[in-house]
């Protein structure tokens, strides 16, 4: 109760406060600038970073991206607006930065919603920010951009902005740095609007339709929705067989997403079966000793053990091993090696392997999760040979 006393007293404040704004005596340019602050986060900014979010200013190639992108805006003299916003009581200053006080941007998104050519701009740059390729970046680089594509989602989902090509690209992009961070269910919900828009405005035979469809099966498949990323996987596949060909590493790729699905669901003699059809793409492609073909070959090791193909696992185990000695090695395919062996009963070369996985984990704390498993391996093949 007194709880609740407080908060619709600030609720009353906050109301009062907003009743004495209003956009009415303001020009389009300092409402235009004001719309699109208040989609940053609720923090100073200094007046470079404000430049280059909400100037408008964006490339040709990046306007003809996509046909419904919206002309772009004339580009905005965003410091000197800043100032006499400054001046007029809009803004905050300090230290040289500017924010936009809540009250006001309640009042700015409540009198004037910003609609899709005002925000097209600011989607643009935040889309770029957010643009992590996962095989050359560093995800945590682009982790101080994800407050700005939250806040920009808020002010997106409290207006009821239309979907455009441009906005469903925000979408995907937020999502991956979403996934890099655990935050599946996030994800799921962007990507799910992505792909709703996909597959209503281009269809089924589009490559941007089958790239959501995959990353949407991906983040599926962590939250352990397994039937439901089967079916948005083999979409994808379909796609990349048709336009990509059999033998294309994408195809590839989608393969062995649809064969960990299978997996799951223990369908091991389908997951065997496109697991089977990565490899021969992977070895085409890359050749048997690649880091990639020999993830394939482990995985399909591991499938093969389910199956009870124990020694048609352990030749495939041996390939992976051959790569990964040569390139990197890994505990991992250690321990796989393993527990292979103890499933065999060959309990003291099962013993080798396990010593040279421990090896790879004795840096790890005590506790964590693999060198748990590692140590209870270890105990269990000892204990085997002592009886």
């Amino acid at each position: 109760p007194v709880a609740r006393q407080v908060g619709e007293r600030v609720d009353r404040v906050a109301s009062y406060l907003s009743s004495l704004w209003t956009l009415a005596d303001l020009s389009p340019e300092p409402i235009t600038l004001l719309q699109r602050m208040a989609c940053l986060p609720s923090d100073y900014h200094d007046a470079a970073r404000l430049t280059e979010l909400l100037a408008g200013s964006r490339s040709e190639a990046e306007d003809q991206e996509d046909d419904a992108t919206p002309p772009t805006t004339k580009a905005l003299d965003v410091l000197d607006l800043v100032l006499d916003l400054v001046d007029l009581g809009w803004l905050l200053k300090s230290d040289g930065a500017y924010k936009l006080h809540q009250v006001v941007q309640t009042v700015v998104l409540d009198q004037s919603p910003p609609s899709r050519e005002v925000l097209a701009p600011v989607i643009s740059v935040l889309t770029q920010k957010l643009n992590y390729d996962q095989f050359k970046d560093n995800p945590v680089d682009f982790f101080p951009w994800l407050p700005f594509g939250e806040a920009l989602q808020r002010v997106i989902d409290h207006v009821g902005l239309p979907v455009d090509p441009k906005l469903a690209k925000f979408w995907d992009k937020l999502g991956r740095i979403y996934v890099q961070q655990g935050k599946y269910v996030r994800a799921r919900n962007l990507w799910e609007k992505a792909v709703a828009f996909a597959e209503a405005e281009w269809g089924p035979e589009h490559a941007r339709t089958a790239m959501y469809w995959n990353n949407f099966a991906y983040v599926l498949d962590e939250l352990g929705a397994y039937t439901e990323a089967k079916g948005y996987y083999t979409k994808a596949i379909r796609y990349a067989e048709q336009h990509l060909g059999l033998d294309h590493k994408n195809t590839a790729g989608a393969y062995s997403n649809l064969a960990a699905v299978l997996q799951a669901l223990g369908e091991y003699a389908e997951a065997r079966t496109y697991l089977e059809k990565a490899i021969a793409s992977d070895e085409k492609n890359f050749g048997t000793e690649h880091p990639k073909t020999a993830i394939r070959y482990s995985n399909l090791a591991v499938v093969l053990q389910d199956l009870g193909e124990l020694a048609e696992a352990r030749t495939y185990l041996e390939k992976a091993l051959a790569s990964d000695e040569k390139n990197f090695g890994t505990a991992t395919i250690y321990n796989n090696m393993a527990s292979l062996l103890e499933a065999m009963g060959e309990y003291t070369e099962a013993l080798t392997w396990a010593e040279k996985a421990m090896m790879g984990k004795v840096k790890l704390p005590e506790g964590h999760p693999s060198r748990e498993t590692g140590e209870q391996l270890l105990v269990r093949l000892r204990s085997k040979l002592e009886e």
